[in-house]
This record gives C-alpha cells, sequence and structure tokens, in this order.
C-alpha cells in the first residue's frame, strides 16, 4: 500500500497520523481493491488474519477521515471482495467459508435486522490450485477468445450473487453454474491438447484418435487418461475462469498470495507428469512446486508470505525452486526455525521456514536474503518474529564440492554480518576440503554419528555399534586426529546448522569441509594431539550408555575442552577474535558450559 503511494510514509503509523486526506482516501481504496489469495487455504486461517489486518488498517483510516462506517459493512465488503482461497479438500473450503461467516457476523449490531449471510462460493473454491489454466498465451489467445468473452458475463453475475438471497441467488446460482460448468469442460480438453502438444501424452478428450488444435495427433500407443477420469481425480483448477475477473487487463493476478502449502514428496505419478512442465517438476517436494505456481499467480508488483519446508533452502533437488526465485522476486528473505527446543506448530515435527519476497519486474538475479538456523525455547516464542535480521547468502551456496563452488546443493542460514564472515574464511579456505585427504586404503580411521542434536560427536571408537555410525579412513594420523577435534568443535557444529537440516550429518558435510595444510598439522602436531586425547577421555567419561537406545553423550561437560580446540583451530581458518567468541558461545542457550557440573 505505502508503494503504491510513492513511499511517502515510512510506516502506515505515519500515513494514518498525517492528517493528508487526499492520501488517506486513496489508501483507502487501495485497500478495497487489494486481492489475497491462500492456494492450499485449509482451514482459512490465514484469509482470517488477513482480513482482520485490512478491517484494522481501514477501520483506523476511516476514523482519522472521521467519517463513521459499520463494522459489519466492513467486514462484509473484505470477505466479499479482498479475499480468496482454494483447497483440494470440499471439507476444508466448507470449513473456511464458515469461518469467514463467524467472522463477519462477530460485529454485527443485534439492534439491526438480520440479514441472510453473503455467498462467497465463487471467493472460496475447491479444485487442484497446481493444475489448470493461469493465462492465455500464444495459440491458446486465439481458441479462447470465446472463452474469455463468456467469462466477463460471469463476473457481473458472480458480483450480483455475492449480495443477492432467496430465489434470485438460487436462480444466478444455477445459471452461473450451468454456463461455467460447460467452460470448464471446454477449459479441460484445451488443457488436454496443450499437454499433448508439450509431448505429454497421457490424456485424450475423446475415445477415438485425437487430433488437438496443434495440428498434432496424440500417441495412439500411450496409455491414455480420458477427459472424466483427468476432471473427477485431479480436479483441475482454471484460475482463468474460476476467478476471471483477477486475470484479466494489463496486470493480471493476485496483489499478495499467504498460506501454509503442502509440503513432501506426495504428488501422485499422474500429477508429477501433469506438472512436469513446472521449473520445480523434480524438487521431490509439493511446497516448490506451490511456490513456483503462487509466483505466476501474482501481478507486479505484488507480495509473497508462505510458511513451507525448510527443504526448499538446504535440499539439493529443491535447488531449481531457489534459482526461480533468485529470477523472480527483487526481495526474497527466508527465516528458518527448528524443532528444538521448541516447536513453531506444537503438533507438527515440521522444520519450518517463512518466505518473504516482492514480485520483481525485471529477470535479473536477485540474491536471497536468510535468517541464521533459529532453535528457540517455549518462552522466546512469543517474541520470536520481533527482531528477525537477514543476511546475504549470495556466493555461500555449499556447492558439489566445497563452498561457494559455483554450484548449490544447499543455501545458507546466516543471518549476520559474522556468520557471513566466518563462511567467507571457510570458503577461502576450502582450495583443499576433507574429501581430498580421505581414502579406502588406510587402517586409520574415526568414527562419526550421523545424527545430530545441539552437539556433534566423532571418536576413533564410539561406545556403541549402531547404524548411524560411519566410519571414515585417512591417509594419516594427524589428519585424523584433526578431524576427530574438528567434528566436536562449534565451529563444525556452526557450518552444521548453517548448512544442514538441524538432525542429519550426512559424511558430505563432512566431505566439503577445508582440510588444513599439512604444514599447519604439523606446526600444532602436539597441542593436536592432546586435545584429541581430551576431548576423547571426557565423551568416554561422560557418555550414559543406560540412557536412550544406544546411550548418550553428555558433552555439555565436555565444553571446556570444545572451547580450546576452538581457539587452536581458529588458527588456521582465520577466525578473529570477536568471531571466535561468537563461534564458541553460539547456541549457547540450548549448548551450555556444564564442565565445572
Amino acid at each position: 500500500m505505502l508503494d503504491k503511494l510513492d513511499n511517502r510514509y515510512s510506516s502506515f503509523e505515519y500515513l494514518a497520523a498525517s492528517n493528508n486526506k487526499k492520501d488517506i482516501k486513496n489508501a483507502l481504496q487501495i485497500l478495497n481493491e487489494i486481492k489475497i489469495l491462500d492456494p492450499a487455504c485449509g482451514s482459512g486461517a490465514f484469509l482470517i488474519k488477513a482480513s482482520d489486518i485490512i478491517f484494522g488498517l481501514k477501520r483506523r483510516l476511516y476514523y482519522e477521515l472521521k467519517e463513521k462506517k459499520n463494522y459489519y459493512d466492513l467486514r462484509l465488503d473484505i470477505i466479499t471482495s479482498n479475499i480468496y482461497g482454494v483447497d483440494i479438500l470440499s471439507g476444508a473450503v466448507e470449513i473456511s467459508k464458515l469461518r469467514l461467516w463467524l467472522w463477519l457476523i462477530s460485529d454485527y449490531d443485534s439492534n439491526s435486522e438480520v440479514e441472510p449471510l453473503p455467498n462467497i462460493e465463487y471467493n472460496l473454491m475447491q479444485g487442484n490450485s497446481l493444475i489448470g489454466f493461469t493465462s492465455f498465451k500464444g495459440k491458446l489467445i486465439e481458441v479462447s477468445k470465446k472463452i474469455v468473452e463468456k467469462t466477463l458475463r460471469f463476473e457481473e453475475l458472480k458480483q450480483e450473487y455475492k449480495k443477492s438471497h432467496g430465489k434470485k441467488s438460487e436462480l444466478l446460482r444455477s445459471l452461473i453454474e450451468k454456463e461455467m460448468k460447460s467452460v470448464r469442460t471446454e477449459l479441460n480438453s484445451l488443457f488436454i491438447q496443450d499437454l499433448n502438444s508439450r509431448g505429454l501424452n497421457i490424456f485424450k478428450t475423446k475415445k477415438e484418435i485425437q487430433v488437438n488444435f496443434f495440428g498434432k495427433k496424440a500417441n495412439n500407443s500411450v496409455k491414455h487418461v480420458y477427459i472424466d477420469e483427468f476432471e473427477n481425480t485431479l480436479h483441475p483448477f482454471h484460475w482463468v475462469l474460476e476467478f476471471s475477473e483477477i486475470f484479466k487487463g494489463n496486470q493480471p493476478g493476485f496483489d499478495v498470495i499467504i498460506g501454509n502449502p503442502p509440503y513432501g514428496n506426495i504428488l501422485k505419478d499422474t500429477e508429477k507428469i501433469v506438472i512436469s512442465t513446472y521449473v520445480t517438476a523434480n524438487a521431490s517436494e509439493i511446497a516448490a512446486n506451490f511456490i513456483e505456481r503462487s509466483i505466476n499467480l501474482m501481478k507486479t508488483p505484488s507480495e509473497i508470505g508462505l510458511i513451507v519446508a525448510n527443504s526448499i533452502c538446504i535440499n539439493k533437488s529443491t535447488n531449481t525452486c531457489r534459482q526461480f526465485l533468485k529470477a523472480s522476486l527483487e526481495e526474497c528473505k527466508f527465516a528458518l526455525f527448528g524443532t528444538r527446543p521448541a516447536k513453531i506448530f506444537e503438533d507438527a515435527e515440521i522444520r519450518a521456514m517463512i518466505l518473504l519476497g516482492k514480485k520483481s519486474s525485471s529477470t535479473c538475479h536477485n540474491p536471497i536474503f536468510t535468517t541464521e538456523a533459529i532453535k528457540f525455547t517455549q518462552k522466546q516464542k512469543d517474541t520470536l518474529l520481533n527482531d528477525l535480521c537477514f543476511e546475504n547468502t549470495e556466493g555461500l551456496e555449499l556447492g558439489e564440492n566445497e563452498i561457494g563452488d559455483g554450484t548449490d546443493t544447499s543455501l545458507p542460514k546466516v543471518g549476520n554480518e559474522v556468520i557471513r564472515n566466518i563462511l567467507i574464511k571457510l570458503r577461502n579456505k576450502s582450495k583443499i576440503t576433507f574429501n581430498n585427504v580421505l581414502t579406502s586404503k588406510s587402517n586409520i580411521y574415526l568414527e562419526l554419528r550421523k545424527t545430530g542434536g545441539y552437539w556433534l560427536n566423532a571418536l576413533e571408537n564410539m561406545p556403541y555399534d549402531s547404524t548411524k555410525i560411519e566410519r571414515m579412513y585417512f591417509e594419516n594420523e594427524l589428519y585424523r586426529d584433526f578431524a576427530i577435534i574438528l567434528i566436536n568443535s562449534s565451529t563444525f557444529y556452526l557450518y552444521w546448522s548453517t548448512y544442514g537440516n538441524l538432525r542429519d550429518l550426512p559424511p558430505q558435510m563432512f566431505y566439503k569441509f577445508p582440510a588444513p595444510s599439512l604444514e599447519f598439522l604439523n606446526s600444532n602436531k602436539q597441542e593436536i594431539n592432546l586435545l584429541r586425547k581430551e576431548i576423547e577421555k571426557k565423551l568416554l567419561k561422560y557418555f550414559e550408555s543406560e540412557t536412550g537406545r544406544v546411550g548418550e553423550f553428555r558433552t555439555a561437560k565436555c565444553k571446556d575442552a570444545i572451547d580450546k580446540i576452538d581457539k587452536l583451530i581458529s588458527k588456521f581458518y582465520g577466525f578473529s577474535e570477536n568471531e571466535v567468541k561468537y563461534i564458541i558461545s553460539y547456541d549457547s542457550h540450548i549448548r551450555p558450559n556444564n564442565s565445572g557440573c
């Protein structure tokens, strides 16, 4: 809203207190016209919150204009004009409608005449957000001219229907549904033909051999799914029809997209084939597909705010999503959260992140900014979003072989300049990595625990057997000893926290870590050997074999030894005194120094 007022005000409060009636009225007009979408609306929680925010802003502006407004009417306008939602589950859509109706009547004046609830069936709809036309391009424009003309009439009828009641409402609904059903079938046929023209010959519109409007024959040797099955099983949602009022003119699309789309590799095989033209088709993460679809539903300029799985940031397969975001959003930020000690969602184990961004009119490559990996306690949860800090990740992606090698298997969770500088120094020391000093032709080894938590552990020999233990072989004992103290260090924990999923420690992460030169190792040989013996002795001393399934290390009681390790290895990586202090105290709220206990 402030952007559309040429950023003359640094905040909404300054606008409201400006006494500039012209700008306040313009702001109200902007709020009246704003279109907000949740493409996986579920029970409507995000739509309710968005409605609350618009209501609060409008109420404040009318107060400043000294115009008395009926709050019920304000709420009515919001849920019929500003709010849109789609969900694959019809039950979820019905719950969303109910919640919005309840939100509406919360400001109902009991002294007023009782009015029927508004019809919001065409604001909240069932369908598959990922499958269907979002625009008509190329040859499709010619074919769909009549459809576009029909949608103009739907828009008029829908607006009239939203606030109609009784027999008139039933008549309008019947008329709209009859016409829209016919157009949906046409669009489904065109969509199938479009898929076939791209070589995705899994659907047919009719039983006989199909020739599509591109003049190509469908491959008749392929087992096809026919149009009725396509409609009934995939529930395509054609945005250009269902929300035609949004997708017309020179600036089609939504102003704001919000929500918490599903996550995981949960698409059906047929759905994967249908969306194989997506940039994110091979992401193995439905949240990536929702991000791509959402951005393609946005106008320019517009804003997006989604809660998604943090796999979008750190998985190799979601690299395509990150590249798409860099090319699409002028300002893209990731706020990333762990699940220990507390969770964002009490009943879900998902490691969540908040994606924020502004759609850009340019196609230039824009960096992504991230927070550090935020691990918070239950007490901290209420103020968690108050002071989020973001830092540029450009050039610090964890690559195929090392930090910043030009590829991107994981984006770092940076958050501040100190972490960024530490990562830059690690990148600059990456001419040799541990992948270069590991060997299969040796009997010199360490054992690494492939799971992570508040502490990471490695020993020459672990005091228990588990499939979660990885044995690594080294060229010589000096490299092995350094690797043992490194993996137990806070430096390596920060690296793991920055690039990992906060749960697993895949050996590949260790392979990509910069290894010191033999010259450095030899010059510090005695101290490395002493620290390796000290940390191993203390870890074994504070290992509780009767705890958990295989036993647990009480690593906090070894923190004094770990701090010595970080001070030593900082000499090679070139960390400043302040950076060493930062590393030693990193996540101290969950990694306390209990050495004196």
